[in-house]
């Protein structure tokens, strides 16, 4: 779980604005874990509790820098859900500039995991895959219900909890969508993971993030990329027009149509949100989720079903959870 203490701290800062804000001074520890074109992550300690976090500083070159990283921002702290990357809090450190704080993962992301599995010859348990599957749905169902495409959805932007829940992370290339529109424009994302419809039309919808976690799953699967062309021509070629090598039939062939059902190449063929949140393996961990976050309820014989799903409900309208959390409740 995140740090309470931390969590705490930026509730109070935002209702009592004249609290003092952090500064690089709360942390000891740091140590560079990663950099990126977007800058650097490094890990750190939260003196006043010892727990270990991560701290994301940007690389500023202009104005419009600067307007996405606060774009990130304003997103990111908006997304308090489970199976979200725990935004913790953010400021600013004179030259070092805009510091998101975020809960550490020490099981790393996805893209390592399957590394791992490739490297020990071994193959993901299919359970966990529904599990990835499941947690993905919710985190992708959460932020379109609150008008925000993730726009880069691929192994590596996946973080695993302790637990090895998953946790979609990496807010720098959202998009927060138009009231009339579900798309957005623009050419962006690590292009070897887009959508063929924004290779065609330069437009992003919701739709594009199925296709994320499509190839994010065909991946775990195959531990091996869909689409790999060793020229962005060649590789767009791929996206568009050609069909990725079969998943080992290892795995059931309802997990493997599923997969190929996100990889649908026409976004109005290919299966959505909420008909993924109706599949029977989804479903039924999708609403084992949701009892659990909103308090543990369980069903313990069908003569107490009515009135369990009739607390659920109202549970949910206490805790004023989301159009889709709600639906998934139910």
């Amino acid at each position: 779980m995140a740090d309470q203490a931390l969590l705490d701290e930026y509730k109070d800062r935002v209702e009592t604005p004249s609290a003092p804000l952090l500064t690089l001074a709360d942390f000891t520890n740091i140590k560079l874990l990663s950099e990126g074109g977007y800058g650097y992550t490094y890990t750190a300690t939260f003196q006043r509790t010892g727990q270990e976090i991560v701290l994301k500083q940007f690389k500023v070159h202009n104005e419009a820098q600067e307007q996405a990283i606060n774009r990130e921002i304003e997103i990111h702290k908006n997304m308090q859900f489970r199976f979200i990357a725990q935004f913790i809090d953010h400021f600013r450190e004179g030259a070092y500039g805009q510091i998101i704080v975020m809960e550490y993962y020490k099981k790393g992301d996805l893209q390592n995991f399957i590394k791992t599995l490739k490297n020990k010859r071994e193959l993901a348990d299919e359970n966990f895959v529904w599990d990835v599957i499941a947690q993905l749905v919710m985190s992708v169902g959460f932020l379109h219900s609150q008008r925000v495409i993730h726009r880069d959805i691929k192994p590596e932007n996946v973080f695993l909890s302790q637990y090895l829940e998953s946790r979609l992370g990496d807010f720098g290339l959202s998009k927060v969508l138009d009231a009339q529109l579900s798309y957005a424009k623009s050419m962006i994302g690590t292009f070897r993971y887009v959508s063929p419809e924004l290779l065609q039309e330069e437009k992003f919808h919701k739709s594009g993030d199925v296709w994320g976690i499509g190839v994010t799953i065909y991946e775990l699967l195959t531990q091996h990329r869909p689409f790999d062309g060793r020229t962005n021509d060649e590789l767009q070629k791929q996206i568009v027009y050609e069909n990725p090598a079969p998943i080992p039939t290892h795995y059931s062939q309802e997990l493997i149509d599923l997969t190929m059902k996100m990889l649908i190449k026409n976004r109005f063929l290919r299966i959505s949100i909420n008909q993924l949140v109706k599949e029977p393996k989804i479903s039924q961990r999708i609403k084992a989720y949701a009892r659990e976050m909103i308090g543990g309820v369980s069903q313990e014989s069908a003569q107490i079903q009515y009135l369990l799903e009739k607390r659920l409900i109202q549970k949910v309208h206490k805790l004023n959870l989301s159009k889709f959390q709600w639906i998934c409740a139910l």
